[in-house]
C-alpha cells in the first residue's frame, strides 16, 4: 500500500485559494438571482397598480393578510425550537393550523386569531382573479425572501473561505521559516565541523635546556554552534470584550440558548471585536455581517460603526430567521 502523502502548507493555500475563487462565484450568482425575483415582484406589483385603485388595494389587503398568517406560523416555529422553518411551499390553511398547533403565548395565539378571520373575510368577500393574483404576489415576495436568505449564506461560505485561506497562508509562512532556520543550522554545523577538520594539533619542540619533551598541546575544540531561533511565537488571541446586555427583540429577549450562541459566534467570527473589518473589507462587526445581510434585517449604515447593542439585536434577528446557517463554519 503507497504511503499516505500529507498536503504542505503550500498546497492548503493554493487549496483555499480555489475555494474562495469558487465562494465568490456562488455568492455573485446568488446577487443575480435575487435581482432576478426581485424585478419579477416589482413587475406584479406595478401591474397590480394598474388595475385601478380599489381593486389594487383589496389585493394588497388580501395579501398582507395571508402574509401575516405565515408570519405568526414562522414565529410560533422559532419559539417552539423547532431546527427548520418551512418555506413558501406550505399552504395558507396549513400555516393556519399551525399557528394553533405550535407554542405562541396566550397573547400571540390571540393575534394569530385575529389574523386568521381578517385573511377568511377578505377571502370571502373577494373574487377568484383577485384571490389568485394575491397568492402570486405572495409566492413572488416569499422567492425574494428565499432569496435573499441564500445570499446571506453564499456571503457566509465566502467569509469562512477567506478566513480558511488567510490561515493556511499564516501556516505556510511559518513553514518556510522554520525551512530557513533550519537551513541556517545546518550551515553553522557545516562551518564549525570545516574549522575542526582543518585546523592541526599544535607541538611543541624540545629546547636544548629540557631533558624531555614537553607534553603536546592539544588544540581547543570548536565552539558549539549556537542552536538555531526558534520560529516565532503567534501572538495570543485578544481576550473577548465584555459582552453587553441584549435590548428587548421584538417579541421578547433573547433566550439563554440564544444569548449563548450569539457569545459562541461572537468570539468566533472577531473574538468579540465589535469594530472589526476582515481583509477584504467585505465582512465588518462583531459577527462580520456584510452589507445586504445587515440591511436584511434592518441594519443601516456600516455595522462596524454600530453599537454593540444594535449589533447583538440585528445578530439575534437573523439567528431567529435562519438559525446558524448563516454562520456555517462559527454555528457549528
Amino acid at each position: 500500500m503507497a504511503p499516505t502523502v500529507e498536503a504542505t502548507p503550500t498546497d492548503a493555500a493554493a487549496t483555499a485559494r480555489e475555494r474562495v475563487a469558487a465562494a465568490i462565484e456562488d455568492r455573485r450568482a446568488a446577487e443575480a438571482h435575487l435581482e432576478q425575483v426581485t424585478a419579477e415582484h416589482a413587475e406584479l406589483a406595478a401591474e397590480l397598480e394598474r388595475l385601478g385603485g380599489a381593486e389594487a388595494e383589496l389585493t394588497r389587503e388580501l395579501t398582507d393578510a395571508r402574509r401575516e398568517v405565515r408570519e405568526f406560523a414562522i414565529e410560533a416555529y422559532i419559539d417552539g425550537g423547532q431546527s427548520e422553518v418551512f418555506r413558501a411551499t406550505l399552504s395558507i390553511e396549513q400555516a393556519q393550523a399551525l399557528a394553533w398547533q405550535s407554542t405562541l403565548s396566550a397573547g400571540q395565539a390571540g393575534a394569530a386569531g385575529d389574523a386568521a378571520e381578517r385573511y377568511r373575510v377578505l377571502r370571502e368577500s373577494t373574487t377568484p382573479r383577485r384571490i389568485e393574483a394575491a397568492a402570486r404576489l405572495d409566492r413572488l415576495a416569499e422567492r425574494v425572501t428565499a432569496a435573499t436568505n441564500d445570499l446571506i449564506q453564499a456571503s457566509a461560505h465566502e467569509r469562512d473561505a477567506e478566513a480558511a485561506l488567510a490561515a493556511a497562508q499564516q501556516a505556510a509562512e511559518r513553514r518556510a521559516e522554520e525551512q530557513r532556520a533550519a537551513e541556517r543550522a545546518a550551515q553553522q554545523r557545516a562551518a564549525a565541523q570545516q574549522t575542526t577538520t582543518t585546523s592541526p594539533a599544535t607541538t611543541s619542540a624540545p629546547t636544548p635546556s629540557s631533558p624531555r619533551p614537553t607534553a603536546p598541546q592539544v588544540a581547543a575544540p570548536a565552539p558549539t554552534p549556537a542552536p538555531p531561533p526558534p520560529p516565532p511565537a503567534l501572538a495570543p488571541a485578544p481576550a473577548p470584550a465584555p459582552v453587553p446586555a441584549p435590548p428587548q427583540a421584538g417579541r421578547g429577549n433573547p433566550t439563554p440558548w440564544e444569548q449563548q450562541t450569539l457569545a459562541k459566534i461572537r468570539q468566533c467570527e472577531s473574538g468579540g471585536n465589535y469594530s472589526i473589518t476582515n481583509p477584504s473589507g467585505r465582512y465588518r462587526g462583531a459577527y462580520q455581517f456584510d452589507t445586504g445581510t445587515w440591511q436584511s434585517v434592518g441594519g443601516t449604515g456600516d455595522p462596524a460603526a454600530a453599537a454593540p447593542a444594535e449589533q447583538d439585536y440585528r445578530a439575534l434577528l437573523l439567528l431567529r430567521a435562519r438559525g446558524t446557517r448563516p454562520w456555517p463554519h462559527c454555528g457549528r
